[in-house]
């Protein structure tokens, strides 16, 4: 499990990089929190 970020931002689109030379392959998750909610997305890294 890697932490990408642990700032509070404030509204608006945001963009994150993530360096994954250390990680196979394979499917990804990255959860998102706001207002007392969380969203996840999956991410596909192909190598």
């Amino acid at each position: 499990m890697a932490e990408i970020t642990n700032e509070v931002y404030t509204a608006g689109s945001f963009e994150m990089q993530w360096s994954a030379h250390s990680y196979p392959s394979g499917i990804y998750f990255a959860e998102a929190e706001f207002d007392g909610q969380s969203k996840i997305n999956r991410m596909i890294l192909l190598k």
